[in-house]
């Protein structure tokens, strides 16, 4: 008898031990990794809504319209300090440019600039 109960409480505190552990690693991340998550700074949120406002307002921004029917397409993205690169097509013609934006609460998103490389 006194080997199952000895048993019986092995198992009860390795159930106990890992209850803990659990318990631990949970407190852990909630104290010190969700709050550095939280301080990341705004403007990695900018440049997903600029990379997004590119993507949406390409056919606008583009002073080359599709051809043969077409429609752009943003290929890729990429921001930063005020000024980008995207890459773009229309399943016919491909173009990159340079564009230049400014970021304010009360406009928005701006673009300042676009200019297609030669």
């Amino acid at each position: 008898m006194s080997a199952i109960l000895s048993q019986s409480m092995k198992n009860l505190i390795m159930i106990l031990a890992l209850v803990i552990t659990v318990a631990a690693m949970t407190l852990f991340v909630f104290v010190f990794v969700m709050p550095s998550m939280a301080t990341i700074p705004a403007v990695s949120g900018t440049l997903v809504n600029i990379e997004s406002y590119v993507s949406e307002n390409i056919s606008e921004l583009s002073p080359m319209k599709e051809v043969l029917g077409g429609t752009f397409y943003v290929t890729s993205v990429e921001a930063a300090d005020g000024k980008g690169i995207v890459n773009y097509e229309d399943g016919h013609v491909a173009y990159t440019a340079d564009f230049v934006y400014e970021v304010s609460d009360e406009s928005g998103i701006l673009i300042t600039s676009f200019i297609i490389r030669q």
